[in-house]
């Protein structure tokens, strides 16, 4: 549990969007579409969007409701006008000392925020490509130190064909195509 509000609104971004700690504390209000229910991260002469000139973060429900509470005060969502220069600093020892003090692994750092997000949605059967995107990464390589798959996702992944009935809608569909070494009257 986060006490502080600010550090709090800052790790439920990061958590939730998946963004680096850079696009969180660069995040300006003109760059927060509610309606299109996205932000749009860009590069300016203050900071440079790894990859490219800008990169895309839809939001969900809880970050929506998160951003539409907080009040704008200045051009930044989470850097209010008293910041100091060190402030991703801040930010980063301020959430080790919500580690340590919630007796989390002691491994855990900001980062872990964005770790999670992508895990989270490979354990929940978002594929590669979409996290992929989510992330900003240019290649699937990066993504995929990301996913770690446990026997139980893999064993979910063959259990669709039972589940859904894969075989037997593919069998209506194909109708007396040849399956090779299993045709359609030993499945």
């Amino acid at each position: 549990v986060i006490k502080e509000k600010q550090l709090h609104d800052i790790v439920l971004f990061a958590f939730m969007t998946g963004a680096r700690l850079g696009e969180v504390v660069n995040l300006r209000w003109e760059e927060v579409n509610f309606q299109s229910r996205m932000v749009l991260i860009t590069s300016t002469m203050y900071y440079r969007v790894k990859g490219g000139k800008f990169r895309p973060i839809p939001l969900n429900d809880t970050v929506l409701k998160m951003l539409s509470e907080r009040k704008k005060n200045g051009e930044y969502v989470f850097r209010g006008e008293n910041r100091f220069p060190g402030y991703p600093t801040w930010i980063s020892r301020q959430f080790k000392f919500a580690v340590l003090e919630n007796n989390f692994d002691k491994r855990l750092h900001f980062h872990s925020c964005r770790h999670s997000f992508a895990s989270w949605l490979v354990k929940a059967g978002v594929s590669l490509y979409q996290v992929q995107k989510l992330l900003g990464h240019s290649s699937l390589r990066v993504t995929q130190m990301y996913a770690h798959l446990e026997p139980s996702n893999l064993h979910n992944a063959v259990n669709i064909l039972d589940s859904k009935g894969a075989v037997e809608k593919q069998r209506a569909q194909s109708s007396g195509d040849n399956y090779g070494p299993f045709q359609e009257s030993k499945l």
